[in-house]
């Protein structure tokens, strides 16, 4: 496989881990929470997961991710219809604020001097 290739993969499989926490993570926030719909949605997004051809993680960030997308299936498996998920649902977001504040970290870059800029 050639270079270009495994990085298009590589960007492939990462999109599609993305596209799973922003939708789980958006069912865990709503007020009107529903442990069926969610295991649906999760069930389906790993469908896609499992579509797309596995790659290797570099990033401290995107292995986060893997994690959270591991950690979500293993914590569905585990409850069934009459559980309380309440202890898991804040455990999912927890780890998902985490991989969300670190990649913050990563990106944020502090203006140096910027009031030189405005002088005339």
């Amino acid at each position: 496989m050639s270079f270009t290739q495994e990085k298009l993969n590589r960007i492939k499989y990462i999109r599609v881990l993305e596209k799973f926490l922003n939708s789980t993570v958006s069912m865990l926030k709503a007020e009107q929470f529903d442990i069926e719909k969610f295991k649906q949605k999760v069930d389906s997004h790993y469908a896609t997961v499992c579509a797309v051809e596995a790659s290797r993680l570099d990033k401290a960030s995107h292995v986060k991710l893997l994690e959270y997308v591991n950690m979500c299936l293993s914590r569905c498996d585990s409850h069934t219809h009459g559980d309380d998920f309440e202890e898991s649902r804040s455990a999912l977001l927890k780890l998902a604020n985490l991989k969300q504040k670190a990649e913050k970290l990563l990106n944020y870059k502090k203006s140096k001097h910027s009031k030189d800029r405005f002088k005339p």
